[in-house]
């Protein structure tokens, strides 16, 4: 009897620590993700600054901010194939705006 509950108990044990470390390899993949979609959002200069979670700000004297909902613009952004081509146009666009 004292057998079964030890490789019961042993078995336990193993799933727990399994259980365990699968949890950790997703959480790998999940920071991994995370890590990889920040790299990209954010200018390399700042990724550093963002990890380490401490608040930055970039200060300018002469700053404009326009907030707009530019009607149509998702099918025109479907429309063009380069990218380039719509950044270009949101460019001349707010310059005109400015």
């Amino acid at each position: 009897m004292y057998a079964i509950l030890l490789a019961v108990g042993i078995h336990h044990r193993e799933m727990i620590q399994r259980k365990s470390i699968n949890y950790e390899r997703i959480l790998n993949v999940e920071i991994n993700k995370t890590n990889e979609l920040i790299s990209k959002l954010v200018p390399h200069h700042m990724i550093s600054v963002v990890k380490s979670e401490k608040r930055h700000t970039d200060e300018f004297e002469d700053l404009t901010l326009l907030y707009t909902d530019l009607d149509g613009f998702h099918q025109f952004n479907e429309a063009i194939a380069n990218p380039r081509e719509v950044v270009f146009f949101i460019s001349r666009l707010f310059s005109r705006f400015d």
